[in-house]
C-alpha cells in the first residue's frame, strides 16, 4: 500500500473525502486508492494534481512515529 501526503485544500477540492484522515496543518495523508477518482494514468500523475508526495507504508509509519503527524 502506498500513501500520499498532499495539500489538504486541494485534496478536498478534488472531491476526496479527508474525513478520518490524518491531518497536520495544511497537509493530509490519503492512501493510493483514494486517488482513483483523479485524472491521470499513473499514481504519480494523480498525486501531482493535489501536490502530493508518495510514500510506502514503512516511510509513512516512520513519519507518524517520529511525531510529525
Amino acid at each position: 500500500m502506498l500513501y500520499i501526503i498532499a495539500d489538504r485544500q486541494k485534496t478536498a477540492g478534488a472531491g476526496i473525502s479527508i474525513k478520518g484522515c490524518r491531518v497536520n496543518g495544511e497537509h493530509v495523508i490519503v492512501n493510493e486508492k483514494d486517488l482513483n477518482i483523479l485524472p491521470g494514468e499513473t499514481l504519480e500523475e494523480r498525486a501531482s494534481v493535489i501536490d502530493g508526495k508518495i510514500y510506502d507504508v514503512f516511510e509513512i509509519k516512520q513519519l507518524i512515529i517520529k511525531g510529525d503527524w
